[in-house]
């Protein structure tokens, strides 16, 4: 299934950037978002795989759509706080 299916708010494509710069970026992009609005993200960053569900417990956010088995990886963020 194409992760390019799903219905979002916002959408940010850091693919070619490799952490700490692909987490400042979302970080940046979800802080000027509404409350329950959500982002979809398209990375290919190995290490967003983790980095992105811990960013959502520790900020409290909901990670509604996790596809990581193939490139591109595709997230889903829902801004809860």
């Amino acid at each position: 299934m194409s992760c390019f299916l799903y219905n979002f708010d916002q959408i940010l494509d850091i693919q070619g950037l490799r952490c700490p710069e692909s987490m400042m970026m979302i970080r940046k992009k979800i802080r000027k978002m509404h409350i329950n609005e959500n982002l979809f993200i398209i990375s290919d960053d190995p290490s967003i795989t983790v980095d992105i569900p811990v960013f959502c417990r520790f900020m409290k956010h909901k990670l509604l759509l996790k596809e990581n088995q193939k490139l591109p990886y595709c997230y889903l963020i829902l801004k809860k706080t």
